[in-house]
Formats: C-alpha cells, structure tokens, sequence
C-alpha cells in the first residue's frame, strides 16, 4: 500500500508541475512582437569609459517600413551614405552623462544585414558607441530617444571584465533612461544584468539556411530535419497556444484523441496565419497597418476563449452542485465536442508566428518560394509533435493515477472546474491585451 500510494503521489506531483509549467511558462497573446521594434540597449562601464551597444530588431509586420526608412533610395542595397546617415540618427538620439555632465558618444562600429533579410523581419541593426570615463566619476546615466515606431525599449548594464563593483541602477522616463552608480559597493544581484547579449534566435537559424544553396539532395533532407527539431524545441517556448490546450484539456475532461485533434488544429491555424498574412503583406502591404492586426486577432481570439472557458465553467460548477448519477442523462463534466475543440484550437492558433513568417517573406524575395514553404511545413511538424505529446501526457495523467490509488482521488474531481477557470481568466487577458493594443 506504502508503494503505491508512492506512486501516486509522485504522478500527481509530475501531472501538477506540467500543467504549471504549461500554464506560466507560456503566454496567452503573442509570444514574438510582431508588429513593433525591439530596442535593446546594453551599458558597460569599465576603469577607462563606457560602451553602448544598441540592437534594433524590427518586428515582421514593421520590417519593411524600417527598411524603407534605410534604404532611402529604395534599390535593395544600404550604400554607405545610407548607413551613415542613419548611424548619425541613431547617435543623435543617444545621450549619455557622467555625474551630470553630457560627455560625446563616438560610433565605433556598426553592423547591418541585407535589405531583404531586413524588411522581413529577420535581421538586427547593431551600433557600437563608447564615451571617456573622467577618473573619480560616480554616476552614468544613458537616455535613448530613437523613435522608430511602435517600440519596445529593454535597457541592461553588462559587467566588465576590469570592473567587479556597481552601485545601484535604476530606470527611468518609461524604461527608456538607465542610471548606474560607480561607487565601489557591491551590487545586489537583481540591480545588475551579468548576460550579455541575447544569442540568436529560432528564426535566424533558418533564415541563415535559406539564404544558403541546397548542394545536394542530403542536404535538402538535412534541412527538412533541422526545421522539424527548430520547430520542436519552438514549441518550448512562450506562447503557440500551450497555456491554453494544457487548461482547456483538463478543464474539457480531453481524451487522447481530443489531445492530438487541439494540438493539430492549434498547428494548422498557425501555419494557416502565417500563410494569410505574409499572402497580405505582399499584395497589400502599404495598406496594412501593423499596430491594428495583431491586436485584432487577439481581441478576436480572446472573446472565443472567454466564451469557451465560460461554457466549461458552467458545466462543471453544476456538476459541482448537483452530482450526476451515471446512466441517468449526459454528465456536466462529459468531454469536449469537436466542434469546441476546433474553436479552441483556432483561437489558439490564429496569431502568426514571426519567425515562420519572415522565412516565407525571405524565400519569396529569394526566388525560392517552394523551399520555403517546405520550411514552414517541416518546422509546423515539429511544433505539432510537442503540442500534441504535451496534450496526451495532460489527459493521461489522470487516469494513471486513479489506476495507482484504485480510486479517483476527490481533490481530483474539482481540478477541471479550476483549469475551466483558468482558461476564462486566459481568454479575458487575451480579449484586454487586443483592445488595449488597439487604445494604446
């Protein structure tokens, strides 16, 4: 009896930390920005100056009014007065003081992709200033103004390798100023960021092979495979809907079919998005406005998830209140229908991935629309196999351990009401999120 109830204990315990995992780790709104600029801005000081790496990362759906403003000629190439002039916007933009003091930001280097990796969303423009550090100085504060567009400004202090004490750092003027102390007291370990800058992405690992020649077939097949397992390992990160089919599967009593069906119909309308709006950003892409589509499709995705998980919670609180005796009616909680499960799957699957949707904006730009397509489609295989795994562990759980205990344990019966709940308060933060995005 000891063993079992051991067993039981340690598959609750594994069911409860994947449905936490799922729920937390992932985001019920975009998982990517879309539909804005990234600004990160990363401060080192050191015993002689400091240095200023500003990365510009430029959402999918604004990629290619950011390229325009670059690439002022509109030939497809940066030429170097093209670069100057826009380093000489980004610096004037960029202050810095020491102790109150404006001290001379000097680019001393810079880095650019290729228009057509810029314009679909694939590339990052780096600008590297340093400035003199006066002997004795105790404070530096860093001010960005660059205005790109809609934006988001992350601004971090990077440790130097000569410098193993900063005061304190604060942030400022809507996180778009940073001031750090120089004295020498020790730093608490949340004031500083010791990582240096983020590596790269999903999304540039395959616009890396695109722009590549095929050289034989193996390496077609070679391809096919490493986007399969970027897709995979993408599932693994924020967003792709995994907050919501880990809820709505506990919450819909799921089955395992119900599991794979939620999981590739949350696949199929991802891939479907991308497919429409890169379709629209071609045809009409002036006439899209970025900071419009994105909220939409949230706000739309939202009031179905709110309805859905508002159903759910009324089927399992009058189950709660009235015990249902078997073989007398349909049960409150009985599973999901289809066609819930394809709403769900849907709504959770409507907003685009950016990563998959710059690779089919690049391969049409390339000439090489088929490879990819082929791309899109190897890297959805891989999203859908650990979508619909995490689906089948979610509805499995339960049952191994009700078959551990010889009993369903009653603090059991009560956890699809809470996951119902769940996927109500999902659906009302996505439903706010798109209407504030359209306010703000």
């Amino acid at each position: 009896m000891s063993t079992r109830r051991s067993r039981a204990a340690r598959w609750s315990a594994i069911w409860l930390l994947v449905t936490a995992w799922s729920v937390l780790l992932a985001r019920p709104a975009a998982a990517h920005p879309a539909d804005e600029t990234v600004q990160q801005v990363y401060l080192t000081p050191s015993a002689a100056g400091i240095t200023v790496q500003l990365d510009l990362t430029p959402g999918v759906l604004v990629a290619p009014q950011f390229a325009r403003v670059v690439d002022v000629d509109g030939n497809g190439t940066l030429s170097p007065a093209e670069i100057d002039a826009h380093v000489a916007a980004v610096r004037s933009a960029l202050s810095a003081r020491v102790d109150g003091r404006v001290v001379e930001l000097a680019v001393t280097e810079h880095r650019y992709p290729p228009v057509a990796l810029l314009a679909a969303g694939g590339g990052t423009v780096t600008v590297l200033l340093a400035a003199d550090l006066p002997a004795g100085a105790q404070q530096v504060e860093l001010t960005d103004r660059y205005d790109p567009g809609p934006s988001t400004v992350q601004m971090s202090v990077l440790l130097a390798p000569d410098r193993t004490r900063l005061g304190r750092i604060s942030h400022a003027d809507g996180g778009r100023a940073i001031t750090v102390g120089l004295a020498p007291e020790p730093a608490a370990p949340s004031d500083a960021a010791a990582a240096s800058p983020a590596g790269r992405s999903t999304g540039s690992a395959m616009l890396d092979a695109l722009r590549r020649p095929l050289t034989s077939p193996w390496a077609l097949l070679a391809l096919v495979g490493a986007c399969t397992a970027l897709g995979a390992l993408h599932a693994l990160a924020p967003g792709h809907g995994k907050a919501l089919l880990a809820a709505y599967l506990v919450g819909g009593r799921g089955t395992p079919r119900s599991a794979v069906g939620l999981g590739i119909v949350i696949t199929l309308s991802h891939t479907s998005a991308v497919l429409a709006l890169g379709a629209a950003a071609l045809v009409a892409g002036r006439y899209l406005l970025p900071g419009v589509v994105v909220p939409v499709l949230t706000g739309v995705a939202g009031v179905v998830v709110l309805v859905l998980g508002a159903r759910l919670v009324r089927r399992h609180w009058a189950g709660v209140r009235t015990p249902v005796h078997h073989g007398h009616g349909h049960p409150p909680g009985a599973p999901t229908r289809l066609r819930s499960i394809a709403a769900m799957g849907v709504s959770a699957g409507m907003i685009p991935c950016p990563e998959a949707l710059s690779v089919l904006l690049l391969a049409i730009g390339l000439n090489r629309a088929a490879l990819g397509l082929m791309m899109i489609v190897a890297f959805s295989v891989g999203l859908a196999a650990v979508l619909v795994g995490l689906g089948l562990v979610l509805v499995g759980a339960p049952s191994v351990l009700a078959r551990a205990t010889d009993r369903r344990p009653g603090w059991l019966s009560r956890v699809p009401l809470v996951s119902a709940l769940v996927v109500t308060v999902l659906g009302a933060v996505m439903t706010v999120t798109g209407v504030g995005g359209l306010l703000g």
